[in-house]
């Protein structure tokens, strides 16, 4: 016998429902017994049981009206129904089946026939409510991984642009990046990585010892008892050793980078070419230098007007052209306009005033 155990029984006769009542109960059921339709549909609707045994016959409103009005409510409707009944006509059973009667038992009835009827219907019900309960498990499990990879989509979505993002910084990288692992192992590096010590491919520099990339063992091992120390290395200069076994200077901006938990995977960094930025600053100087020579061919001269404290200062060649001495170079605007004809003072004054409510130099 299943753990269901509430049973309800619907039949006019008093004597029936003794009898009905006494095997059920012998076995362990709990029994209500009721004689009418209307009765049994509110007692069954404020109180559902197990299983419904249910005349077919029985006056007012009979087994097939009450059965209709059971299976049409939401509280009832999965309650296995058995029709008790004389008849044996198959359109009768078959009208009772269409409304969702589970079996029959024959007046009169056989006990143990009634208990294996009333079991096996009782061990169905409890299969379909663990097949109902595992059903809407799953359906709550696949909504759950349906929202797991809804958003493990997003998460590569913003994976994937966030590599595009980096890639997109390493790729145009003018300095060189790398990352090792604890061991102090080459296992990324920017595309520039390559270029700048002179090897043909970045897998070639895999898996190489970073150290390796210093000329001076003595700089190594400093560089590594820095972060060791700190945890960081800020604009470390030192010789870089290329694949052909020539040097250059360079810069060094390392640290440690970490797990999730907080545990040191190893190192990461820029190198800089000091050589190019000399390069740069060469250039820079150069471009100056033809500039001052212009103005000389052109005898023409610079100036900065201050508006705050009313100063002029002039450009050596302005001094020249004025003919004020060099170390005079800083003059009020009186004195400065002192050096044009009227026309041409009065031109550039009107000029500096329009300016003068800027609050910031002019030249």
């Amino acid at each position: 016998m299943s753990d269901y155990k509430s049973i309800v029984i619907v039949d006019d006769s008093l004597d029936f429902l003794e009898k009905l009542s006494s095997s059920l109960s012998a076995e362990g059921f709990d029994v209500r017994s009721l004689q009418s339709g209307s009765a049994a549909l509110s007692s069954i609707q404020s109180n559902p049981p197990d299983l419904i045994i249910l005349d077919m016959d029985i006056p007012g409103t009979d087994g097939f009206d009450v059965c209709k009005k059971l299976k049409e409510h939401f509280r009832t409707k999965s309650i296995p129904v058995i029709f008790l009944t004389t008849a044996a006509e198959t359109e009768t059973r078959v009208k009772g089946l269409s409304l969702g009667v589970a079996d029959y038992i024959f007046k009169p009835f056989d006990s143990k026939e009634l208990i294996a009827r009333v079991n096996t219907q009782l061990q169905l019900k409890r299969l379909q409510n663990d097949l109902e309960c595992q059903t809407v498990d799953l359906l709550l499990s696949n909504e759950q991984l349906r929202s797991e990879i809804e958003e493990r989509k997003l998460t590569e979505i913003a994976l994937r642009d966030k590599d595009r993002q980096f890639q997109a910084i390493m790729d145009n990288l003018q300095d060189a990046y790398f990352r090792t692992d604890i061991k102090g192992k080459i296992v990324f590096m920017s595309p520039s990585a390559p270029l700048l010590y002179g090897y043909d491919s970045a897998e070639e520099m895999l898996g190489l010892d970073v150290g390796l990339l210093y000329k001076n063992i003595v700089d190594r091992e400093d560089i590594v008892a820095q972060i060791k120390a700190s945890g960081h290395v800020y604009n470390r200069t030192g010789e870089g050793l290329k694949k052909d076994g020539s040097s250059f200077w360079v810069s060094l901006n390392a640290q440690f980078y970490f797990d999730e938990n907080g545990k040191v995977l190893g190192t990461e960094g820029f190198v800089r070419d000091l050589a190019e930025c000399s390069q740069a600053e060469q250039q820079l100087r150069m471009r100056l230098a033809q500039i001052d020579c212009a103005l000389v061919a052109a005898n023409a001269g610079t100036w900065i007007f201050e508006p705050g404290n009313n100063k002029f200062i002039l450009g050596m060649n302005s001094c020249r052209i004025l003919g004020i001495k060099a170390d005079k170079f800083a003059s009020t605007a009186d004195i400065f306009f002192s050096h044009f004809s009227k026309q041409d003072r009065d031109t550039f004054q009107r000029a500096l005033a329009k300016t003068q409510r800027r609050k910031h130099a002019f030249a």
